[in-house]
């Protein structure tokens, strides 16, 4: 697949374009984003984990960097560049939610559904098939969030727009046959609540699920290495019952849903010990599909006659 640019360098002209202008814009900046800036933290991080957040982190460097130099537009760059720092330590990074920008009523609809398209390709696995554009497709789409909140420059909107739904649908066109889907489910610290953003990634891995005709989903909390070990695998498994229950709201059968608590004893990133780390806080959910192929996705049962979905 071929990346497409981002959005586009426009330049906003400032009344009179005078030097004194243009040096007290560059001096303003300067002082707004000196070396504690995310911005430029992230303009000199090196990337780790693996390569679709390292292509996160790339995009978001690059879309900070412009709302910062090219909008002038400081509390979003840094909102955008702390997304990257994340993305750069290999920590999965999620899509803005809707209901955090005020967009107009009239496109709401268009970017939820957008969004839930969005990570129901995430959680069927393609950014392990086609990372780069994986990640410049959920730039792309938090370029739009964005622009579309500030709503007073069509192209600008247009751009970022255009280049999600491209990318959107080839990434939609490369789901083919698999034996499962691994999905995250992120927590907050010492949290078991499933927020807005875990809540959309179990909407989109649902609908996946019960399209792709899948006969099982295997739950496991984790934690980061903060607080005792036997406080992590209570919290851990307080974490997989919440995700498993917010999965039998939406449908699935309770019978197909196993659950454990891992504890902290299988981090992503490694840590010392005692050490808070986003990246851990985290619900693996394992989808299971038939074994055979010729299975109609529509029956969706698994072998001990179960259905999978139940009915609503």
């Amino acid at each position: 697949m071929s990346r497409q640019s981002m959005t586009p360098h426009y330049r906003i002209p400032l009344p009179g374009h005078s030097g004194l202008r243009v040096l007290l814009l560059a001096g303003l900046t300067m002082m707004l984003y000196g070396c504690e800036s995310p911005v430029t933290q992230l303009q000199s991080t090196t990337t780790t984990g693996d390569t679709f957040t390292a292509a996160l982190a790339q995009e978001y460097r690059a879309f900070s960097t412009f709302e910062a130099e090219e909008m002038v537009d400081w509390r979003d760059a840094e909102h955008f560049a702390r997304k990257g720092l994340k993305a750069a330590k290999g920590q999965a990074v999620e899509p803005e939610v809707v209901s955090s920008w005020r967009v107009p009523a009239a496109v709401k609809r268009n970017l939820n559904v957008a969004r839930n398209r969005l990570a129901w390709v995430l959680a069927a696995g393609v950014a392990g098939d086609e990372p780069v554009s994986a990640a410049t497709a959920q730039s792309r789409f938090d370029c739009w969030i964005e622009q579309q909140e500030e709503n007073w420059q069509p192209h600008h909107i247009a751009a970022c727009r255009d280049g999600f739904y491209a990318l959107l649908g080839e990434l939609e066109g490369l789901e083919g046959p698999r034996s499962a889907r691994l999905s995250l489910v992120m927590f907050r610290f010492d949290s078991d609540k499933i927020d807005n953003a875990a809540q959309s990634t179990l909407d989109a891995l649902v609908g996946w699920a019960r399209a792709a005709g899948a006969n099982s989903i295997g739950v496991i909390g984790h934690t980061d290495r903060a607080g005792s070990e036997s406080y992590n695998i209570d919290l851990s498994l307080r974490r997989a019952l919440a995700a498993r229950a917010a999965l039998v709201r939406l449908g699935v059968h309770p019978d197909l849903v196993s659950y454990s608590g891992a504890g902290e004893s299988q981090s992503r990133i490694a840590t010392a010990d005692g050490i808070r780390e986003a990246g851990n806080r985290r619900v693996e959910i394992r989808v299971e599909l038939p074994e055979l192929p010729q299975q109609s996705p529509t029956l969706a049962r698994n072998r001990t006659g179960h259905q999978m979905f139940a009915a609503r």
